[in-house]
């Protein structure tokens, strides 16, 4: 079919380094190596030999795929692949969805392919090897994408020589067997359509190409080739693998083995080559990596640009012409998860995740007229139903915990896009002075104490990465600055505990500061038997230094109220605050209600997700005008409980004028 490409490429925000034949290998890479060395045992254990319609059946649902992207993609040849499809054909919720879809969908493919790494390299030091892999990457893609392309394709040319020696191995080891592929065994389509989500997952690599339309040269005439061309050998390559190691081993043999491949050549009498597969299955998961890693930070490159997540990722480095902020920041969002998650868990709620995004793929591809399709209509049809099936046949854990956690994004785009007209609604009084979220302890507090006689101690820290610049003498610009608070408590009953806070800044200048101390009270209502509810009252006063607060003596009245579900898998909390001035300028004015809120998805009573949302809305009765409140949104990761230690992860966007821009918080307790 003719190329419809454009006389000259697009304006292009990032730096267009890239040829066809480098997208072709950047996607092999992104594929070739994570369904040989990780999903064919389970495949065979969902489906036994049966695993080959599987791997049809993936192939053709990634062929639907890539026609749609490819498509897609010659019309707009800009980073973030369905995000950018779904926001231009189907509407900005649609595209939020699949770009949320597909950053939390390929970080955790990014941590599964990183624990690979350090499991087939040296499973004693697995993690600890994985963390350094993640490190070591997002340093090559920060410094150019050119470098990328390059170690990529140094990757692609060792493990397919890899590969190939281990088909050698198994075809003329003395063991492979016609019978081990022919008739089928009896399994059910569930089984099958498992064995094609688990083989699906190592296809995906290929949406990293759309994601390069700022990088590639002519992307509208490269990326529509290099998408079917990446895709055509990588199946090559699957079919090939997966057919000589069950014509060796046996279905059995695979599905009960944790290197399957290792496992068919030492069937044969090449046992030798086994080590082969090992460093190839660890070079293998660094090219799927790397090209990952790139991936992810390029859609939110796009999401920030557009203000869907924090505008702060949307930077381009000055010499490299890389989105730095977002390399860096996923990352750290990859570390996170090698330290906390196991492969098994990663890949299962990676699959889902990126279904769902080439689900809007092919949605937004059936709207395009006949002049713009290159492809027929009813390729998009299915590659849209077959996501669907597919999604929905994986592990009921994979398919529940994927669909909260986009429900999760969803809800804090709504959240995001009704503040505007809500805020505008809000007719306020006269102007008065502004009082600010606390900056040293952001937290929402929950309706329990611990065990009476109990002791923890919690250290508190964030980061304003991007805030307010002016400030009103003596108070200092949050812009930049760093807080450290720590906070000691003792549980006096099991209805009373004391704390107080010891609290210090890091300034932009480099230098330390003591910045006040706090001591509080909280008090618990007894429970009522069978009722979700839960109430609590903490009260404070603080003395801060005027640099901090020109209110140098405050007090805080902080009703708590919590609701959890009966399976404690919801929980919702809800403090509304009065912060009182005692002296400082605002000595004479009425409280400022300050709210603060959260809800959180809670996972086995060990791992939490969820939103938190601060608040400072002026004094009562004299609220300040819409401009001047603060207003956040933070997502935010708990681990509940990891021997006595807690964590909780979060990152914030102020949604006024009047707000910091971007802040990044940690609070590690223990107990």
């Amino acid at each position: 079919m003719p190329d419809a490409a454009p006389a000259s490429p697009p304006p292009s925000r990032l730096a267009r380094k890239l040829h066809m034949h480098d997208a072709v290998i950047v996607g092999l890479g992104a594929m070739i190596g994570a369904g040989v060395f990780s999903a064919i045992g389970p495949a065979a254990r969902a489906a036994g030999n049966a695993a080959t319609v599987g791997l049809l059946i993936a192939g053709a649902l990634a062929y639907c795929n890539a026609t749609s992207s490819a498509a897609l993609a010659a019309l707009y040849p800009r980073s973030g692949g369905a995000y950018v499809y779904g926001r231009e054909r189907l509407g900005h919720l649609w595209g939020f969805l699949a770009g949320w879809a597909f950053v939390v969908g390929k970080v955790a493919s990014c941590a599964a392919m990183a624990l690979t790494f350090g499991h087939y390299l040296a499973p004693s030091l697995a993690r600890p090897l994985a963390l350094a892999a993640v490190v070591a990457l997002t340093a090559v893609n920060t410094f150019g994408i050119t470098k990328t392309a390059g170690a990529t394709r140094l990757i692609v040319a060792l493990v397919l020589v890899a590969l190939a020696a281990c088909v050698a191995a198994t075809a003329a080891g003395g063991a492979a067997r016609v019978d081990r592929l022919w008739p089928l065994e009896p399994v059910g389509p569930r089984g099958v359509l498992q064995a094609a989500g688990l083989l699906f997952f190592a296809f995906a690599g290929y949406a990293r190409i759309a994601t390069l339309g700022e990088e590639v040269v002519d992307p509208a005439r490269a990326i529509p080739r290099a998408i079917p061309i990446a895709l055509g050998l990588a199946l090559v390559v699957y079919a090939t693998v997966l057919i000589s190691a069950l014509a060796a081993a046996g279905s059995a043999a695979l599905a009960a083995s944790s290197a399957p491949l290792a496992d068919a050549i030492r069937a044969g009498r090449f046992a030798a080559v086994a080590p082969a597969v090992r460093i190839g299955a660890a070079i293998a998961s660094l090219g799927v990596l790397l090209s990952l890693i790139a991936g992810v930070s390029r859609t939110a490159f796009a999401m920030a640009a557009a203000r869907d997540l924090p505008p702060f990722l949307a930077a381009v480095h000055p010499k490299h012409q890389t989105p730095h902020r977002a390399e860096l920041a996923a990352g750290g969002v990859i570390l996170l998860l090698v330290a906390v998650l196991d492969v098994g868990a990663a890949i299962g709620f990676s699959s889902f995740a990126v279904l769902a995004y080439y689900a809007v793929a092919n949605a937004a591809a059936l709207t395009l007229s006949a002049a713009e399709r290159r492809w027929p209509r009813p390729l998009a049809a299915l590659g849209l139903a077959g996501c669907v099936v597919v999604a929905l046949s994986l592990p009921a854990a994979s398919a529940i915990g994927g669909a909260i956690v986009l429900g999760a994004g969803l809800l804090v785009f709504g959240i995001r896009r009704a503040f505007a007209p809500i805020a505008g609604l809000a007719v306020l009084l006269l102007p008065s002075a502004a009082r600010a979220v606390d900056a040293f302890e952001i937290q929402v507090y929950d309706g329990t104490v611990g065990a009476p006689g109990s002791a923890g101690v919690e250290l508190h820290a964030n980061t304003v990465v991007s805030g307010r610049r002016g400030s009103v003498p003596p108070e200092l610009p949050a812009h930049h600055q760093s807080h450290f608070t720590l906070e000691p408590a003792f549980v006096i009953t099991d209805w009373w505990e004391v704390g107080a806070y010891f609290q210090t800044a890091l300034l932009p200048d480099g230098s330390f500061e003591y910045a006040g101390n706090k001591v509080r009270t909280k008090f618990v209502a007894p429970p009522r038997a069978g009722s979700p509810f839960r109430w609590a009252m903490n009260m404070e006063v603080s003395r801060v230094p005027e640099t901090f607060d020109r209110n140098r003596w405050g007090a805080e009245i902080r009703p708590i109220a919590t609701w959890s579900s009966a399976s404690g898998a919801v929980y919702l909390s809800v403090n509304p605050i009065l912060d009182l001035s005692l002296a400082g300028p605002d000595r004479d004015h009425a409280p400022s209600f300050e709210p603060a809120a959260t809800a959180r998805y809670v996972r086995a009573g060990l791992l939490s997700i969820g939103v938190e949302y601060y608040a400072s809305l002026g004094p009562v009765g004299g609220w300040l005008h819409a401009a001047d409140q603060e207003h956040y949104i933070y997502e935010v990761i708990d681990v509940l409980r990891w021997r006595h230690l807690e964590l909780n992860l979060g990152v914030g966007e102020g949604l006024t004028d009047a707000s910091n821009r971007f802040v990044a918080k940690m609070i590690v307790g223990y107990r």
